[in-house]
């Protein structure tokens, strides 16, 4: 990390960074910046799949940066003061009931159609929306596994394995019929996307239990996603860059941690 050669551990700029972090951390823990990726990511998914429904060729088009900006801030305001003000987004902190995991579906549909959303909207949005919110049940069925860390042993753990096999088996037949779909649909975006994360669930399933495997199967497919994404919306990668390294850098100096990481637990159990 950039952040650790700046300021090593014991260096008194470490120390003078770690008092700064430590005064942002009550409102950046408000906000809950960490869940922003899965609610971006819906978001600028609908703006691609609309601008590849004018231009089914459309690549590293920089045209609607100011459009995309506006979306997102809007929708994190509506994500913070709407969904976590009530407690109802819980993605990835605990085991959803099936009511719950139906309801975020319905959320997923909501961000997707405020990407969507235009001058041209018509019927196609929702039949194209359908590989879009199958891959996204997909992923939130990986996040009823939630992961939390040891601080004493810098270990991350499963705090729940229970119903590994189902959750894992219709995650990776919800990216499979995403696939299967988009690819009907003449969609290269969703098509190749759920192609190429679908072994990250089906990994998960056949292997035994290891956390290494969760948090394999719930990072890399999200940032595969927004990597597709940004190959035609790439201004899509300047927030996710702010966010990403902010994250870390403050989560090194708060924890000493490197997170959200490409890294993962290899010790066996």
């Amino acid at each position: 990390m950039l952040i650790a050669r700046v300021a090593p551990p014991g260096s008194r700029q470490y120390y003078h960074a770690r008092r700064i972090a430590e005064k942002l951390s009550p409102a950046v823990d408000t906000l809950e910046p960490l869940q922003w990726f899965a609610v971006w990511t819906m978001v600028v998914a609908g703006i691609v799949f609309n601008s590849g429904q004018v231009d089914r060729f459309v690549y590293w088009d920089w045209s609607g940066w100011f459009d995309g900006f506006i979306r997102i801030t809007l929708t994190t305001l509506i994500f913070h003061f709407g969904l976590f003000k009530t407690g109802f987004w819980r993605v990835g902190r605990m085991r959803l009931d099936i009511n719950s995991i139906f309801s975020h579906a319905g959320w997923g549909c909501i961000l997707f159609l405020i990407g969507a959303t235009g001058i041209d909207f018509s019927f196609s949005v929702f039949l194209g929306m359908i590989p879009y919110i199958a891959g996204f049940l997909g992923g939130l069925l990986i996040f009823q596994f939630p992961l939390e860390l040891d601080t004493e042993n810098d270990r991350w753990h499963v705090t729940i394995w229970d119903d590994k096999f189902l959750m894992f088996a219709l995650s990776t037949a919800l990216f499979g019929f995403s696939a299967f779909v988009g690819y009907q649909l003449d969609d290269p975006l969703s098509s190749t996307v759920s192609m190429v994360v679908l072994p990250f669930p089906l990994v998960a399933l056949i292997w035994p239990d290891h956390v290494r495997h969760i948090q394999r199967s719930q990072f890399y497919p999200l940032f595969i996603f927004s990597m597709f994404i940004c190959v035609r919306a790439p201004w899509f990668l300047v927030p996710l860059g702010i966010l990403f390294f902010g994250l870390r850098s403050l989560n090194y100096l708060r924890y000493g941690i490197i997170h959200p990481s490409f890294g993962v637990d290899h010790e066996e159990i």
